[in-house]
């Protein structure tokens, strides 16, 4: 009889730790998977920075390339206002050149009318 108390004292020790067991083992898994919770979340964390990164400098890229289109536009507009300037001078020193001419004609067509009236 004693025996079979021992026996069964030993059966509700042994059923107690098994039980204490599997409820260990279910912490140790929680923990594990929390872990793993918490690996993939920074993983995510991670790729969601690098995507903002590849967005940011896209971004940038097309920012640059319209700054770069800008710039090629007010390059030629620059040309075009100094052809345009170059066209001005070149008839403003047509102008000058006629004017003079204009003004010899002229003072010659004087000097003919003044040596006509002393004589």
């Amino acid at each position: 009889e004693e025996d079979v108390l021992l026996i069964d004292v030993v059966v509700e020790v042994v059923q107690g730790l098994r039980g204490e067991m599997t409820e260990m083992t279910e912490a140790v898994e929680t923990i594990g998977q929390t872990q793993d919770s918490k690996k993939e979340m920074t993983e995510v964390v991670e790729m969601t920075e690098v995507v903002e990164t590849i967005g940011q400098a896209q971004d940038s890229k097309k920012e640059m390339t319209e700054v770069v289109e800008k710039i090629a536009q007010k390059k030629k507009e620059v040309k075009s206002l100094l052809n345009l300037k170059r066209s001005l001078m070149k008839r403003k020193n047509l102008l000058k050149k006629m004017i003079l001419i204009k003004k010899e004609v002229d003072f010659q067509g004087a000097d003919k009318t003044l040596e006509t009236s002393f004589h």
